[in-house]
C-alpha cells in the first residue's frame, strides 16, 4: 500500500514538473503511456515477491528484512512464474467473463495447491500457516487481476476515455476552424 501512495506522490511531482517546464503534452498525446503505467502489474508482483521474502523498503528505499522467508529462492521462484502467467498486461486488457475467471482461477488453485504440498521440503516451506499463507496471496493477486478484465473492464474503459477525448477535441477543431489557435478562440 505504501509502495502504491508513494508511486502516486511521484507520479503527481512529475506531472507538476512537466507542467511547469513547458513540455506539458495534451492529454491525447499521454494516454499511451497512461494505460502502459495503469495496467502495469509490476508493483504488485514486487509486492507479493517482497511478501514472500518477509521484506519491507524504507523511505529511502532500502530492503529491511522482517522476519524469515515463507519459503526458498527455488519456491520464490515458482510461485512468482505461476502468478506472472495471469498477473500480466494481456489478462489486464483481455476480456474474461465470469466462467473464465473461475476456470482460471480453479485450474490456478488447483496447480499451486498441488504445487505447494509436493514441493513442501524443497521450497523449504516450514509449517502448513506459512504455505497457507502462500497460497491465499498467490490466489488473491490472481482473483483480483482477473477481476479487471471482468466484461471488457479497462480495455472498455481505455478505449472509451480515448475516444471520448479525440471526440471532444475533434469537435472543438470543427467548431472553431482547426488547429490550436481556432480552439483557443484566437481567431
Amino acid at each position: 500500500m505504501w509502495e502504491i501512495e508513494t508511486a502516486q506522490n511521484q507520479a503527481a511531482i512529475d506531472a507538476q514538473a512537466t507542467r511547469q517546464s513547458g513540455n506539458y503534452q495534451m492529454p491525447i498525446d499521454s494516454y499511451g503511456s497512461n494505460i502502459q503505467q495503469l495496467t502495469n502489474p509490476q508493483i504488485i508482483l514486487d509486492n507479493i515477491e517482497s511478501t514472500l521474502r518477509s521484506q519491507i523498503r524504507s523511505e529511502t528505499g532500502s530492503v529491511i528484512q522482517i522476519g524469515q522467508p515463507l519459503l526458498n529462492e527455488i519456491g520464490i521462484k515458482s510461485i512468482m512464474g505461476q502468478i506472472q502467467g495471469i498477473v500480466n498486461q494481456v489478462t489486464i486488457m483481455s476480456n474474461l467473463e465470469d466462467i473464465d475467471i473461475e476456470g482460471l482461477r480453479n485450474y490456478m488453485a488447483d496447480s499451486l495447491a498441488q504445487d505447494l504440498m509436493i514441493n513442501n521440503k524443497r521450497y523449504e516451506i516450514r509449517n502448513r500457516s506459512d504455505r497457507t499463507k502462500i497460497y491465499s496471496i498467490a490466489i488473491c493477486a490472481v482473483h483480483i487481476c482477473m477481476k479487471r478484465p471482468y466484461k471488457n473492464g479497462e480495455r472498455g474503459f481505455w478505449g472509451k476515455a480515448t475516444s471520448e477525448i479525440r471526440h471532444i477535441m475533434d469537435g472543438a477543431k470543427q467548431k472553431s476552424g482547426g488547429g490550436i489557435q481556432g480552439m483557443l478562440g484566437w481567431r
